[in-house]
């Protein structure tokens, strides 16, 4: 529940799991797939890539060796999400959608996956399959998995999931500067987040909204929510997709007349893209990338090669 209601990041959440998986492996019991992807979320959400990439890999080796459905889920769920944080696209798109196609057939068979976890594993899946598809210039295959997502998660899903598929319908939005729907999501979802006390989704859709709101006439409570959402993104542990909550701050500081803010914003998301090796959120697609480039002029340009992609 933790893990719900304050995310994946915030430190009890991860030490409940490893307490619990140590009490497995001190009763000499396997290894319980749901843990290892809870713990390999855990680490995701922490921008610990590497050390995700430990617990994925011995999901995958549990698949190797049960073929055990979950396992075989979560070891490409979690490498394909490495793999599109760091840039290599192609090669995320192949893993996520190995994943969407296993959840999809894990639910047409009738497998309780939202019993098995804490979220459902569709919508996880679906949401970074979304953002993939969308960077690598596959627009309507992009649309069709957000519609998908706000349908499998209208009636009868956790709050978390509605959550998720809202704030991904949002960014997407926001990249297409489609205010209204990024609007409509961000407010939807930042109801639905705290009237379940989510606060880090809350928090991350407030991020939303927060670039809606100055495209619709009120900068100072748009910047005001954006500031405040991503203090409480950073005091719950939640790093992931941090580059582009900066960039959506950034984009939303320019349109507001506040170029110098947004300058600041761009150096703090090239350090952190830096330290963490979070290339996706220079891709050129992308519509913060030439913003940050028009006001950081060549301070920005040992970042991309020739072809525009983010250096490795």
């Amino acid at each position: 529940m933790l893990a719900i209601t304050r995310g994946y990041g915030h430190h009890e959440a991860e030490t409940a799991l490893t307490r619990g998986r140590a009490l497995r492996t001190a009763a000499q019991a396997p290894e319980d797939p749901s843990v290892l992807w809870a713990l390999c979320a855990a680490h995701l959400v922490t921008s610990r890539y590497d050390a995700s990439r430990q617990f994925s890999g011995l999901l995958r080796d549990i698949s190797r060796r049960t073929r055990e459905p979950v396992a075989s889920l979560g070891a490409a769920y979690g490498e394909g999400i490495v793999l599109h944080v760091r840039g290599m696209l192609p090669q995320a798109l192949a893993e996520l959608e190995r994943a969407v196609g296993m959840a999809d057939r894990l639910a047409d068979a009738g497998h309780e996956l939202a019993r098995t976890f804490q979220h459902n594993p569709r919508v996880s899946c679906c949401s970074y399959d979304t953002f993939t598809h969308w960077l690598l210039g596959n627009r309507q295959t992009a649309g069709a998995r957000r519609r998908e997502l706000l349908s499998i998660t209208e009636y009868g899903s956790r709050p978390s999931d509605r959550s998720f598929a809202l704030y991904v319908d949002g960014v997407v939005a926001a990249w297409e500067g489609d205010t209204r729907t990024a609007l409509a999501s961000g407010d939807e979802g930042v109801r639905v987040a705290g009237e379940h006390g989510l606060l880090h989704w809350k928090a991350m859709l407030g991020v939303v909204r927060g670039w809606g709101l100055p495209r619709a006439g009120d900068p100072d409570e748009g910047l005001a929510l954006t500031h405040t959402s991503l203090a409480e993104l950073g005091r719950s542990g939640t790093y992931l997709r941090h580059p582009l909550h900066l960039g959506l701050l950034g984009q939303a500081q320019v349109h507001s007349g506040r170029a110098e803010d947004a300058r600041s914003t761009f150096r703090t998301m090239l350090a952190v893209v830096g330290q963490r090796r979070e290339r996706v959120y220079l891709h050129p697609a992308l519509p913060a990338t030439p913003l940050l480039h028009e006001l950081l002029g060549q301070g920005a340009d040992h970042w991309l090669d020739p072809t525009g992609s983010p250096s490795p």
